[in-house]
């Protein structure tokens, strides 16, 4: 469900069928279709507590409710790809880590519950680390797409990853950026070219 979008919670009755559907989990580890499931739940979860009045203590429902959130915190813990949580901890201790997964997750830029805090955090943890040629380029691509994307909690951490990176050609991008006839984009750029002149 897009932001700002309201509808009509669904019935105990259908939720209890989606609920069963999205137990089986994906054979297939798509970011994407893995990101959008955890936000399918997240509604379930809403629509599942909407009908659940704990003052009349409606015991159905609250079994609806308690089942969708046992399975939001599965399909959340599903939206990570396997051995990221890994890489994230040995980014912490390991100054010389390679991080490949974690960068994967900032390319592929998943929006769920939190993912927002955790690539802060990463970001955070990356800009420590002794970066090879070819990882400082995929974070060079990494920091564009943010700029061509909405606006989000992390751009500053983008901002501060922009000035790890940079080179000449990366600034002359964003130059040309920060010309967009978008100003969302046109507005990220200046911020980003700003941190790099700081």
């Amino acid at each position: 469900m897009r932001r700002g979008v309201k509808r009509e919670p669904l019935s105990i009755a259908d939720l209890k069928k989606q609920i069963l559907a999205m137990q089986k989990v994906p054979p297939v580890f798509i970011q994407s279709e893995r990101a959008k499931r955890a936000r399918l739940v997240s509604e379930l979860v809403h629509d599942a507590f909407h009908h659940w009045n704990r003052r009349f203590g409606k015991d159905q429902e609250k079994a609806v409710w308690l089942s969708a959130v046992a399975l939001f915190h599965k399909t959340i813990e599903e939206a990570y790809p396997i051995g990221f949580w890994a890489e994230f901890e040995m980014l912490r201790t390991d100054k010389s880590c390679k991080p490949d997964l974690t960068i994967t997750f900032l390319e592929d830029d998943p929006w769920f519950f939190r993912s927002g805090y955790v690539k802060e955090k990463l970001i955070e943890m990356i800009v420590q680390q002794q970066l090879t040629r070819g990882t400082a380029a995929r974070l060079r691509s990494v920091v564009l797409q943010a700029i061509l994307n909405r606006d989000r909690r992390e751009f500053r951490r983008y901002c501060k990853l922009a000035r790890r990176v940079s080179n000449e050609e990366f600034v002359t991008a964003v130059t040309s950026l920060s010309q967009s006839a978008d100003e969302g984009v046109a507005r990220r750029a200046r911020w980003v070219l700003e941190a790099i002149s700081n």
